[in-house]
This record gives structure tokens, C-alpha cells and sequence, in this order.
């Protein structure tokens, strides 16, 4: 998702993908320092960091910047966005 978000970036004529690129880097760190492969939000084991919290997590990220962008992220995006399915036991 990381490669969709840069191209979307660059579409929009944004000089931000350094900037995102450091987002990104500090996100995996984090995930890299627990040693664990699930998910640093949701816990889901399935991954490092499943795509509904990426988006979220950067979807927060362009909502600071400027909140326009953050809702045109998550329109672009609204699929990858989904929530994933919890079992409830």
C-alpha cells in the first residue's frame, strides 16, 4: 500500500513524500522493535501492519497536515480503509 500511497501523492502534486517516506520508516521501526509479526493497532497476527491501520495511521498523518487531504485520502482509499473483521467470541 505504501507504493499506492506515494503514487497518489505524486498525482496530487504533493511535495510530501519525504516526508511520508519518514512516516513510514518510523511505523516499521516500531513494529521491527517489538519483534512480533502482528499488527501495532489492531493485534492482528496476520501481518506487521495490516492495511485498515497503515491507512489509519497515515490517513491521521494528512489529516493533520491539512484536513481536505485527509478526506480526500480517505475517499481515494475507502477499500483499503476497511475495517477488518474481529471475531467476537
Amino acid at each position: 500500500m505504501t507504493d499506492r500511497v506515494e503514487e497518489w501523492l505524486a498525482m496530487k502534486k504533493l511535495n510530501i513524500i519525504r516526508e511520508f517516506r519518514q512516516q513510514v520508516r518510523a511505523l516499521l521501526d516500531s513494529v521491527m522493535a517489538r519483534e512480533k509479526m502482528n499488527c501495532v493497532s489492531c493485534r492482528s497476527e496476520a501481518t506487521a501492519v495490516c492495511s485498515y491501520c497503515f491507512g489509519s495511521r497515515v490517513g491521521s498523518w494528512l489529516n493533520k497536515r491539512d484536513k481536505n487531504l485527509g478526506l480526500e485520502f480517505a475517499r481515494y482509499f475507502r477499500e483499503e480503509l476497511a475495517s477488518p473483521k474481529v471475531a467476537l467470541a
